[in-house]
């Protein structure tokens, strides 16, 4: 598989640390997919989680886990205190939610 951005080396190892036999995995990576998602659509880490139904501290540990998953981070945050920060997805980002969801869609079409 190949998606623009992404060799499909990084593609395969990416895919196959979401996708697991244990469906609660899966469910839970694509979770983080949807947060992703979710940040780029609010700008805020906050918001994002609010419309996700997590805390802000399960939203921020779930974006530095991604962050940290990568070889540069998925999502910058810059913080705002009273004002509110803002986030948004790096290209690096938005790379690997095309790829997931290619991924999934194949997957979907297998089964």
């Amino acid at each position: 598989m190949r998606v623009d951005g992404l060799d499909s080396a990084l593609t395969a190892a990416t895919a196959a640390q979401y996708i697991d036999k244990d469906q609660y995995t899966v469910q839970s990576n694509a979770e983080r997919i949807d947060l992703l998602e979710a940040v780029g659509a609010q700008g805020s880490i906050t918001a994002a989680a609010r419309t996700l139904g997590l805390s802000y501290k399960g939203a921020w540990d779930a974006i530095q886990a991604l962050n940290n998953l990568f070889d540069g981070p998925l999502i910058l945050a810059s913080p705002g205190g009273r004002a509110g920060g803002t986030a948004e997805i790096t290209a690096r980002g938005q790379t690997v939610i095309r790829a997931f969801r290619e991924v999934e869609r194949e997957i979907g079409a297998a089964v």
